[in-house]
Parts: structure tokens; C-alpha cells; sequence
């Protein structure tokens, strides 16, 4: 699978209500860990009550063939990060994270990125990849 294939399919997976700066009080943490198939691996907090969410993003991974689990993406291997990745306006993700508005369907979410898989990550490639998503970029 190419990378912008991948992309595509990974921003249809990440379009939910809104997402937030930090986890809102009862929410747990959830991977889709696409580490062999694209070097990739995804990280959501998500309300323990949205039941809806989560089984939306559990079988848009296992669709992928990536394993959907209550953990944190790996840090070994990992190239780096790319934080608070929201689709939407520049605008409301402002409001999002400096109110850290929040309802039970709230998702946040962190791409993580690994050598390997058809992707083939590079640093500069997910520098520019994180740009566009408007993503914070973090370094291992």
C-alpha cells in the first residue's frame, strides 16, 4: 500500500466528532497498530462511553490489518510523532486545544512512525507528512 494511500484511509478512520489536548476524565487509551503494514501506529484517547467510537476505530484497523488495543503505541523503533493531528478547521482545532472542550465522543489522537512496513518512513518524510496534518511534530 502506498503512503498516500494509506493517508487517505487513515484520515477517513480519524474524521469523529472533535478531538482535544488531553483526555477527558474517564477515557482510556487505544492503539491501531499498523507497525508491519505501513509503519505506522496510531494513539486515541478515547471516553470509556463511546462505545460507538471505538468499535468504528477497531474495524477500520482490523480492515487494515492492523491490531486495534487498549495500549499506547510502541516506542521502540519509533522515528518520531506527530501530535494533535485534527481534520477540520485551523480555527476550531485553536479553540479545541487551549479550552480543552470536551464531550463523551471526544477523540484525540498521535500518528506514530516506524521504519518498515511499504511506507518506509523517513524523518523528513514524516516532517512534511505532519505539516500538512498540521500536526506537532515530536522526535523520538
Amino acid at each position: 500500500m502506498k503512503r498516500t494511500e494509506l493517508m487517505l484511509i487513515v484520515l477517513a478512520m480519524g474524521a469523529v466528532p472533535s478531538v482535544h489536548a488531553a483526555p477527558a476524565k474517564g477515557a482510556g487509551v487505544f492503539s491501531c497498530n499498523l507497525v508491519a503494514q505501513a509503519g505506522q501506529c496510531r494513539e486515541y484517547s478515547v471516553a470509556e462511553s463511546a462505545t460507538e467510537v471505538l468499535e468504528s476505530f477497531s474495524s477500520g484497523c482490523v480492515s487494515m490489518g492492523g491490531t486495534f488495543a487498549a495500549r499506547a503505541c510502541p516506542a521502540e523503533n519509533r522515528i518520531s510523532r506527530c501530535l494533535n493531528v485534527i481534520r477540520g478547521q485551523p480555527l476550531m482545532k485553536e479553540i479545541l486545544l487551549k479550552t480543552n472542550f470536551h464531550s463523551p465522543n471526544d477523540v484525540i489522537y498521535h500518528n506514530h512512525y516506524y521504519p518498515g512496513g511499504d511506507a518506509q518512513w523517513t524523518l523528513d518524510a514524516v516532517r512534511q507528512t505532519c505539516a500538512e496534518l498540521d500536526g506537532v511534530l515530536t522526535e523520538p
